[in-house]
Order: structure tokens, then sequence, then C-alpha cells
């Protein structure tokens, strides 16, 4: 993110933020460790939105938002899980025709040198890095990776339509419940299943 003091003097200028609340959430950050920002969203004394049309003014990179945007699975496959999460990225669009490969990365920092020359080298492809909010990667992150993963595990042989009905029937008739009426968690072996069949209703919507 933008160094600590300047970002709050831009925001103070863009009448965004006022110089008691800096104040305080320069307090909090040194107790919290994260990034000033992040810690003003917490905290509402900012919103994300405002936050991203400074930082972006400041750094000069493009603001892109992730929520609504479908984002196709074999683009994530570039980025691991593992690497989404190292370096707080998201991979939204691929380039492949043409010259060059290019790979449009989704950033809370897109001026993390590291992060982009270590997804560059992985990919081989050039990175062009966007800004995004802090936490619409943070929820783009758990939820595009957790789709991309039950969907390919389950919908390999058969259908994940039939499945999930089957999957529900049988979790509601081992716990005797219907699936509304039933407990966050489940003892014993149907418990991994219960949270499997959540999941499932969860992309259906």
């Amino acid at each position: 993110m933008a160094e600590k003091r300047r970002l709050g003097e831009l925001l103070i200028e863009a009448s965004v933020l006022d110089k008691q609340r800096l104040q305080k959430a320069l307090s909090e950050q040194k107790h919290s460790g994260k990034p000033l920002g992040v810690t003003l969203v917490q905290l509402g004394f900012v919103d994300e939105r405002a936050l991203l049309a400074v930082l972006g003014q400041q750094l000069d990179f493009p603001v892109v938002q992730v929520e609504g945007r479908r984002i196709a699975a074999e683009v994530l496959e570039l980025v691991p899980y593992e690497i989404a999460i190292r370096h707080h990225c998201i991979p939204l669009h691929a380039e492949t025709s043409g010259p060059g490969r290019e790979l449009y990365l989704g950033m809370s920092d897109p001026t993390d040198v590291e992060a982009i020359d270590d997804v560059g080298f992985r990919t081989g492809m050039r990175i062009n890095p966007v800004l995004v909010g802090y936490s619409q990667i943070e929820d783009a992150i758990q939820r595009r990776y957790k789709r991309m993963s039950f969907t390919v595990s389950l919908a390999e042989d058969i259908s994940l339509q039939k499945l999930g009905v089957a999957a529900q029937r049988f979790v509601e008739e081992a716990l005797g419940a219907p699936l509304e009426d039933l407990p966050a968690e489940a003892p014993g072996p149907v418990g991994p299943l219960l949270q499997a069949v959540r999941l499932w209703r969860g992309l259906q919507r």
C-alpha cells in the first residue's frame, strides 16, 4: 500500500478523512500491523471505494471492481491458491493471442514488485497489475477458488446437480431433519458431507 503519512495526507486533502480519525487509525495500525488503508476501512473511517480512488490516482494504476465480474476457471488456474494468498492477488484476465502472453492481476498493492516477479516467473506471462480493494480480493480468493475446486472435483464424472441433490437427501435422512434446520456442524462421518452440501447449495444461489 502507499506510504502511511502520504496516504493520510492525500485522504485529508480529498476531504475523505480528518486528522483526528487519521491519528486514531495510525494508533490502531501500530497494534494490528495491517496496512493503513485496510485499518481505515475496517474502522469505518473511510469507504473502500473512496480509498481506491485516491490510491489509484496516487499510484497511477487502474482501479477494478471484482464484485460481479466473471473470472474464467482457466485464468484462476494460472495462479495457484497458495500464491494468491501469499501475494494477496487474484488473476482477472489472460491475453494469450498475439505475440505476447499477458495476465491482468488484481492486487491490493500493485507496486509489490516481488509479487509481480513471482507470478510472472510462475506463469511465464507479462503481468499487468491493477488495483483492487483489499476486502474484494479477500472475498474473491475465498469464493472463486473454493468454487473452482468444488466444481472440478464433484463434476469430474457425474452431474453436479444430481450428486448435490442425492447428498442433501442422504444428510437429511441420516440426521433426521431438513437441511435448513440442521446445526452448522455435525459429529461423525456425516459432518464433512454436511459441509459439502451447504457449499453446493451456496453455489446454486
